[in-house]
């Protein structure tokens, strides 16, 4: 009877202990789960090492005893479980911050698939080929760069603009001038410059 009780015993004490160290651990981790958390709404580095842990749970847990520099041990229990129980390592990279109100980047794209010429009064101008609020819009094949030369008959570089139009095939400025109904021209700064009809 004696050896029963004792069994039951340990088996209690075993279960109060392994819940005192799962109540422990998942504390830990809801604590480094709000420091990621932190960490990526405000576009910060969110990397974690044991370094990072023990910073985190050094910080007045009141589950946590003495934070080493590869494990904890609990306060209730003393029971050490070791950081690499509560994360996987990881590396963030920072976020860029999406800006709520973006300015428009006129001109060429850095990919240079893209033209954005800015907005203009004019009512006789080409629209551009997609639709687009802030502007005029053309993809590539609806644009073509002139470099000004000396002696050239345009003296700033500037961007040859056409709609959807089936004009042909366009690989130079004067292939605009010479197969584009209309078409507008645009300094390299974005700025509109004129309606002009082809020949």
């Amino acid at each position: 009877m004696l050896s029963g009780d004792n069994s039951i015993l340990q088996k209690a004490t075993d279960a109060k202990q392994t819940s005192e160290r799962a109540e422990a651990k998942e504390q830990a981790q809801m604590d480094i789960m709000a420091y990621i958390a932190d960490k990526t709404a405000n576009h910060q580095d969110a990397s974690l090492d044991d370094t990072k842990v023990k910073e985190i749970l050094s910080d007045n847990k009141s589950y946590v005893k003495v934070a080493g520099d590869t494990s904890f041990t609990t306060a209730k229990g003393e029971y050490e479980i070791p950081y690499s129980e509560l994360y996987a390592a990881t590396e963030t990279t920072p976020t860029t911050p999406t800006d709520l109100n973006p300015t428009t980047k006129y001109g060429l794209s850095d990919d240079g698939t893209v033209f954005i010429g800015k907005p203009t009064d004019s009512t006789e101008k080409c629209s551009g080929n997609v639709e687009f609020a802030d502007g005029q819009k053309f993809t590539q094949g609806h644009f073509i760069f002139y470099e000004a030369m000396d002696g050239g008959t345009y003296d700033e570089d500037r961007y040859f603009v056409w709609d959807d139009n089936p004009y042909g095939d366009i690989n130079s400025w004067q292939d605009c001038w010479n197969n584009c109904v209309e078409f507008d021209m645009y300094y390299t700064n974005g700025e509109f410059i004129m309606h002009c009809y082809g020949e």
